[in-house]
């Protein structure tokens, strides 16, 4: 923006990020012009202060929605409201750029711009993580740390339940696995010890001929990564996403790629025959369930979504074998939380020395714990006790979040796989329609270029222009195609008098460039007369034979799809939601006493009087003391006016 307001004839534009940019000179400039910088706080309203900082979510919704517009204040002076609507609203929106996901691609910031290198990178073979991570952000202009760049590459290629379902990259090392928590890539060998590159299905998702319609980010002058790809699925149905931004935050289930396929060429069916939307697209629609590949557990409807686990119980030996854990539950967390604690003494006597051993037969991808209980469980009780049964959407309703292209989130309403859909249609359908414009026009230059080709050939040849005429020199022979230029109809291009060899001039040659020609005219006709929604169904195709065939989708289970739709109609509460207390404002919730500083002092009275008054609970008698008292004789008497016991030793026992 800078730029753009400036004369920057001569000058280069140089990012500053901290005080680490500055050298020493810049250093001296800044102190010696400290105060003309300066910008001082004023603290107009304390509410807003509080707002920004503390737990108020609401209030950065807020600044996060709406346009942000460039304020105008004194260069020394700037009030907490003007901080707070302006640079405040200005940090939110980009960082909930960076983090959240876009619905046309699925992806953020981050994996947009490694993706995007990958795509154009020369060498296709695997390379070492951190090398790929590095050209990227020094050509891409990443400016957040070599760290989380890597991390974010890393995670592309893991193959995890509950991940994604279609990985972008190949793993070659140790790139984690499900046995370790997610708080640092879970296991991850270092970034310069793995190898990874592009998976072969992306070329079939995002088509290159896409890349030249497609809008792109300028930064320091230099393109880099598109501001949005469009592939021919919807890719945030598929691989879903899971991140929090600043007031919104993401949750969106990952769904079966079959499914998907299946829907999308529905809609382009119902596109070709009426633009409107029929029932039955969308009763098709509202059967995307949730999916997530390598899960051998189960997706239960209760109000919300559950993913359970799964067991087998042996009755008669008290023998139970866990076989998988709920989503996003991680076998070491699951050892220290559940299995742990039912090893050693417990607060709930029932479950206290639960387990008496148990054994680990995990895989790199599946778990298995061999359990010995202490006593007999019904099902029931090994649900609740052994946390099998996990929300992985956690509301009561799905709210999905999205980030526009204007990079404003926006929450969806009660159909939010709906409005995906819809919003990523209308956006690829109509790059289908420009990009095979574009073809077109393509097609008819090269049909041009050829023609003209071959007419100074042949003219060449029959010695019309003096292209092959060994006396005439370089200047006179472009004289000569000039003048004939002039006096003819058809023009000739004179470039070819520099750039066609001596071996194009030959019969055979022209006969080479005839057959190019009526190629290129049947291909061209053939693009005419195919539709958008031909030329999209066919690229649909070979990404769904890629993935049935190479990548074995054929053998995975598909969602029970019936019992799912049954199991979300038939749903009915069968509690009420219990409704939060609101509190009073400065009056006690108890008593209805006035607050002062937040506290009650009749309550506190009260409580301490019962305290003091409440009788102490009797000391357990230890054995020990038992037997000691055996050998005491405890008399009471009076001394001076006041009761006392003392001890008579019993002489009739020697001990």
């Amino acid at each position: 923006a800078y730029a753009k307001n400036q004369d920057m004839a001569g000058k280069t534009p140089v990012y500053y990020k901290g005080l680490g940019s500055h050298d020493n000179d810049d250093a001296k400039w800044l102190a010696q012009h400290f105060e003309a910088h300066l910008i001082r706080f004023e603290f107009d309203n304390m509410s807003v202060l509080h707002d920004c900082f503390k737990k108020q979510p609401e209030f950065r919704k807020q600044l996060a929605t709406t346009p942000y517009a460039e304020q105008q204040h004194a260069t020394k002076t700037c009030t907490i409201t003007q901080y707070a609507h302006g640079q405040y609203k200005l940090y939110l929106q980009y960082d909930n750029s960076r983090k959240l996901h876009s619905p046309y691609d699925g992806l953020n910031t981050s994996k947009r711009k490694l993706i995007w290198y990958l795509m154009h990178r020369g060498n296709q073979q695997p390379s070492k993580v951190y090398k790929i991570s590095a050209g990227a952000a020094s050509k891409l202009h990443y400016l957040h740390g070599d760290k989380s760049f890597q991390d974010t590459l890393t995670k592309l290629a893991q193959t995890i339940v509950g991940k994604e379902n279609m990985q972008y990259c190949v793993p070659k090392g140790q790139f984690g696995q499900r046995h370790i928590n997610a708080d640092k890539t879970h296991g991850a060998a270092a970034a310069r010890y793995i190898d990874t590159c592009l998976q072969p299905w992306v070329s079939l998702v995002y088509p290159k001929k896409d890349f030249p319609l497609l809008k792109y980010h300028t930064m320091e002058g230099e393109q880099v990564e598109p501001v949005s790809l469009f592939p021919i699925v919807p890719m945030i149905l598929i691989n879903g996403c899971r991140c929090v931004g600043t007031g919104f935050a993401q949750n969106i289930p990952p769904h079966d790629p079959r499914d998907v396929i299946d829907v999308v060429r529905c809609m382009i069916e119902d596109k070709r025959e009426h633009d409107d939307p029929n029932d039955e697209l969308d009763a098709l629609v509202l059967q995307l369930y949730p999916y997530f590949k390598g899960f051998k557990g189960a997706l239960e409807y209760e109000g919300r979504w559950l993913s359970t686990g799964a067991f087998t119980y042996d009755e008669n030996t008290c023998a139970l074998t866990i076989t998988e854990l709920p989503l996003f539950t991680w076998t070491d967390n699951y050892i220290q939380n559940v299995l742990m604690p039912l090893c050693d003494d417990n607060d709930n006597p029932n479950l206290s020395y639960l387990i008496e051993k148990f054994t680990e037969n995990h895989t790199q991808t599946s778990v298995e714990f061999e359990i010995q209980l202490g006593r007999a469980m019904n099902e029931e009780e090994i649900w609740s006790v052994f946390k099998l049964r996990n929300p992985f959407l956690t509301k009561q309703t799905e709210v999905w979040t999205i980030l526009m292209e204007n990079g404003v989130p926006k929450t969806l309403g009660a159909n939010p796989r709906v409005e995906i859909l819809n919003m990523w249609f209308e956006k690829r359908h109509d790059l289908y329609v420009k990009r095979k414009q574009l073809e077109l026009q393509e097609m008819e230059t090269n049909i041009t270029e050829l023609r003209s080709k071959r007419r100074f050939i042949s003219l060449s040849i029959e010695k019309v222009i003096p292209t092959l005429d060994p006396d005439k020199t370089y200047v006179e022979k472009r004289e000569a195609i000039e003048a004939y230029n002039s006096s003819s109809s058809s023009v000739v291009e004179v470039k070819f008098l520099d750039t066609i060899l001596m071996k194009m001039f030959s019969k055979d040659k022209i006969e080479e460039l005839d057959a190019q020609i009526e190629q290129q005219d049947a291909s061209k006709q053939a693009l005419e007369n195919t539709d958008v929604e031909d030329i999209w169904l066919r690229e649909i195709d070979a990404f769904e034979s890629h993935l049935l065939r190479d990548m074995n989708w054929c053998n995975l289970k598909k969602n029970d799809n019936p019992r799912m739709t049954q199991m979300v109609n038939d749903y009915t509460p069968t509690t009420k939601i219990r409704k939060k207390k609101k509190r009073k404002h400065n009056t006690c919730d108890t008593c209805g006493a006035p607050l002062e500083r937040s506290v009650c002092k009749p309550c506190i009275e009260t409580n301490v009087r019962s305290s003091i008054n409440k009788p102490k609970k009797k000391k357990k008698q230890t054995k020990n003391q038992s037997t000691l008292d055996q050998f005491m004789n405890k008399q009471t008497i009076t001394y001076n006016g006041e009761e006392r016991t003392v001890i008579v030793l019993d002489d009739s026992d020697d001990e």
